[in-house]
């Protein structure tokens, strides 16, 4: 009876998320179509995952295990026929994910790989907490894709398109593969030479080099309210240009922090306050500008942090954090001090 433990390299008592860990890394480097991998040993590391990644087929193991039984293990008792290829894409796309887009270099394992083309453009825009706070203006420079004017988005400089060759203009292309050793399949995927099309261009287009579109540099500015209350700014068909389609422009801000305030993922917003210990005694209120706020808090402060709602960043609170400075005394100022003192417990008894 073989130890689907020990194969995997993992204790008895090993977690589902310990078990997927320990397969993942243990598939991808025996895995044939990798150098030094290993058909047999890859096999037998996926029946051991099948086996202890399902809940009754891993109690039925660990039972006969414990007892070591002699009648071996049976796929047969919980619907395995042991054909591990049956639903071979099913199953590696629940295990791996994304990695087979990494170790077959598609995102569709047996079917046809047809990514739309994006044309929204994402741009992360960073500002300070003061920008944020009093608001400003930002003049944004970036690059985008418009349709070739001299060719009108065919790619051609004529404008006449021929059958793609590669694809005989059916826009997809067949390959074969084996894996394991041995288990043959074969793909559809997109024609990489006329992107699906079918047709490519009789003679390409002498602006665009027959890809339809160029690049444009575009600027914009954009206006940030004080404490706006949403940092995604969405320019509609500011994006790549396609036939008839445009894409938008999507900025996200994101505010960083300075010197002396810390932000917290929640929105709340640290402000550590320097105040003289002298000033905290002496001042009935203390007045704090939080840039175009001002703040009023009286001592005596019975909590190290004093919470301000609402004005953090968008729902988030503002946290004044009180921080004393101790001067330094002379030896006469410290007398004066301790003759204060010394009034204070008798007058109040303390």
């Amino acid at each position: 009876m073989k130890d689907y433990y020990e194969i995997l390299g993992i204790p008895p008592d090993a977690s589902d998320e310990e078990i997927k860990k320990a397969f993942r890394e243990l598939a991808k480097k025996y895995h044939p179509d990798r150098p030094g991998g290993d058909p047999e040993k890859f096999k037998e590391i996926l029946e051991a995952y099948r086996v202890l990644s399902d809940p009754k087929a891993r109690k039925e193991y660990d039972t006969q295990r414990k007892w070591r039984t002699q009648t071996g293990f049976s796929f047969s008792d919980f619907g395995f026929s042991f054909d591990l290829f049956d639903d071979l894409e099913s199953y590696f796309r629940n295990i791996f994910q994304d990695e087979f887009e990494n170790i077959f270099g598609r995102s569709d394992f047996f079917g046809v790989k047809n990514k739309k083309r994006n044309l929204n453009i994402n741009l992360e825009v960073p500002i300070k907490l003061k920008e944020y706070y009093l608001g400003t203006r930002k003049k944004i420079k970036y690059q985008r894709e418009i349709i070739c004017s001299n060719c009108q988005g065919t790619g051609a400089e004529n404008k006449k398109k021929v059958i793609c060759s590669n694809c005989q203009g059916r826009g997809r292309v067949k390959s074969s593969h084996t894996i394991f050793g041995g288990i043959f399949f074969e793909e559809t995927r997109i024609c990489d030479v006329c992107h699906g099309e079918g047709y490519i261009p009789e003679k390409k287009c002498r602006v665009c080099n027959g890809r339809r579109v160029i690049f444009k540099d575009e600027e914009i500015e954009l206006e940030i309210p004080p404490r706006t209350s949403n940092l995604r700014f969405i320019f509609k068909n500011f994006g790549h240009e396609d036939i008839n389609k445009k894409g938008d422009l999507i900025i996200d801000l994101k505010v960083e922090e300075e010197e002396p305030y810390k932000i917290f993922k929640n929105g709340d917003v640290l402000y550590e306050y320097n105040l003289d210990v002298l000033d905290a005694l002496l001042e009935e209120e203390v007045k704090i500008n939080f840039f175009n706020h001002q703040i009023t808090i009286k001592p005596p402060f019975e909590e190290d942090i004093i919470r301000i709602k609402k004005l953090g960043l968008i729902n988030g609170d503002l946290l004044i954090k009180i921080k004393y400075n101790f001067p330094k005394l002379n030896k006469d100022q410290k007398n004066i001090i301790k003759k204060l003192k010394d009034e204070l417990k008798k007058k109040f008894n303390v």
